[in-house]
């Protein structure tokens, strides 16, 4: 059994070390799961500081005494500074540990005035029995992303996400029917100072058809257990019906 959700919340609202103190206040009797977090997971998505690649690990401390603690993994993005650019890198936190996923490649409106768009090349990580890789966002638009993972093995497939509208929930959704997998949507809620409302939304999508999901609701984790016949079940259906 592997235990996988979504922490749904509203980081625009707090400063950096409110929500590191915010996910762990509300995570600390969460033990052995994957918690997917939204994009840019500590601060609001229009008003925000890029990180140094080497403060990472003092600015996540604590985040990451909880993951060694209470055997938690997490998945997020955050704005990083790498040399002479700005990335936004999605990021895999695991027994104490930090390690890279992706960058952000299909970058919106003000995005490509800060950022600069990401090469391609993902990472792949094993969750106990899943293997798992990540998008951000925008990112899920292009299907060959989530094929060329299913190809390499996955059964999961994360998006850290901040929209107000649920076009890329239902793309989300769809790369869960299309490539028979696991798939995580895990996007902000509530209002940025500009009046900006989120979607919220946040969804766990099964492949057949099954969804686990919440409406606005801040601070809950919300999972499925994923049991080894599921998994066996999903690896079946890929290749009798050659998804790929």
């Amino acid at each position: 059994m592997t235990k996988v959700g979504f922490f749904q919340f509203a980081p625009q609202n707090r400063t950096v070390h409110e929500n590191i103190k915010f996910i762990i206040t509300s995570l600390q009797k969460e033990h052995d799961s994957l918690v997917v977090l939204p994009e840019l997971f500590l601060q609001s998505y229009y008003d925000f500081e890029n990180f140094s690649n080497q403060g990472l690990t003092n600015i996540l401390l604590n985040l990451l005494v909880l993951s060694k603690r209470n055997r938690l993994a997490f998945v997020g993005s955050l704005p990083v500074k790498i040399g002479k650019s700005v990335r936004n890198r999605s990021y895999y936190i695991r027994n104490g540990m930090i390690s890279k996923i992706s960058d952000k490649q299909k970058l919106y409106l003000q995005e490509k005035e800060i950022f600069e768009s990401g090469s391609g090349l993902r990472s792949y990580f094993k969750y106990k029995n899943l293997l798992f890789t990540s998008c951000v966002c925008l990112d899920v638009l292009n299907p060959l992303i989530a094929k060329a993972a299913v190809r390499n093995g996955i059964d999961l497939f994360i998006v850290n996400a901040t929209v107000s509208v649920d076009f890329l929930r239902i793309i989300t959704k769809s790369r869960s029917f299309e490539n028979q997998i696991v798939t995580i949507f895990a996007n902000r809620c509530g209002k940025e100072k500009n009046g900006i409302k989120y979607l919220g939304n946040s969804a766990i999508f099964l492949p057949d058809g099954r969804e686990k999901t919440v409406d606005d609701e801040e601070g809950v984790f919300t999972s499925v257990e994923i049991l080894q016949k599921d998994l066996i079940y999903m690896r079946k259906m890929r290749k009798e019906f050659r998804i790929l």
